[in-house]
């Protein structure tokens, strides 16, 4: 498994999965369209955040530096999409706990971890050529574990 898969693990359970939850339990079904607004605000400070990491990604792993030439426009318009959606489903879930309440969160809960683990399962098997980038990639990237937490900070 590659850095960016890790990344994107970690993405997956965090927004897919616990940022509803987390929204929900600061919450109430009363209270919770006063946090839309911060919410919202967050997105805009990921995609800000994009170019920084990707560059970060290079110094790791030398062909992200041509994977992401090849069409940066694409990949950061994919890569904010995705993002966007998962945090707007996010929020819906998040509605859905607080209006649902305590009765009903472990339902919701454990049907929204089913999701969250067949995107786990996509970003750990990408498909065949995909796979042939994440092998190109293992291949050539920084294998020093405290390196590559220095060049993602």
């Amino acid at each position: 498994m590659i850095v960016l898969q890790h990344l994107l693990l970690g993405i997956n359970a965090h927004i897919n999965l616990d940022l509803g939850i987390a929204a929900a339990h600061t919450s109430s079904k009363e209270t919770i369209l006063a946090l839309q607004r911060d919410f919202d605000k967050v997105n805009e400070i990921i995609a800000a955040l994009f170019e920084e990491v990707q560059t970060s990604l290079s110094k790791i792993a030398i062909p992200m530096i041509f994977i992401r030439k090849i069409n940066p426009q694409q990949l950061d318009a994919v890569l904010n999409f995705s993002i966007q959606k998962a945090r707007q489903t996010s929020w819906a879930n998040a509605l859905l706990l607080c209006e649902a309440g305590p009765a009903m969160e472990a339902d919701i809960i454990d049907t929204t971890d089913r999701v969250v683990c067949k995107v786990a399962a996509a970003i750990c098997n990408p498909g065949t050529w995909a796979s042939a980038l994440v092998k190109l990639v293992r291949y050539t990237e920084q294998k020093d574990v405290r390196k590559n937490i220095d060049f993602l900070r």
